[in-house]
């Protein structure tokens, strides 16, 4: 097998948001499933969704596709998150406290040194974890 490594990451991202075969990712969340297309991630890089329940929140990369998921409740308090990265953070609209997207730690502001509660997932092809979760959401 031969690797072509010129391959730029702009390239492999406009793989992965192929209309034919549309990669996404893919989380489970007690019994709810939901897969979120990364065309869909692309134009919304920090989603926010209700699974089981429970507020996530997606953070995405299209540079990398580096996708991490979340759930919103620390210490009981639900948060919110900012829409934009402010220099690479996530904010909570609530304790205006900053987050690492990638670790889940708050790093600056009135929770610093909380965790958000990681929700594990993986990539997948939106019509194969359609076909394994057929009843879960999509979004794509």
């Amino acid at each position: 097998m031969v690797i072509n490594m010129s391959r730029t990451a702009s390239t492999f991202v406009r793989d992965f948001l192929d209309e034919q075969y549309p990669v996404g990712y893919g989380i489970k969340l007690g019994q709810a499933t939901a897969a979120y297309s990364y065309r869909h991630l692309a134009n919304h890089p920090i989603y926010v969704d209700q699974l089981s329940g429970q507020t996530v929140v997606i953070v995405f990369d299209a540079v990398s596709t580096k996708t991490f998921a979340y759930e919103c409740t620390v210490d009981n308090l639900v948060l919110t998150f900012e829409d934009v990265l402010l220099d690479g953070l996530l904010i909570d609209e609530s304790t205006q406290s900053k987050w690492d997207p990638w670790s889940g730690e708050a790093v600056e502001g009135l929770l610093k040194g909380n965790r958000l509660r990681p929700v594990y997932g993986l990539i997948t092809y939106m019509n194969a974890w359609e076909r394994f979760y057929p009843d879960g959401k999509l979004v794509r």
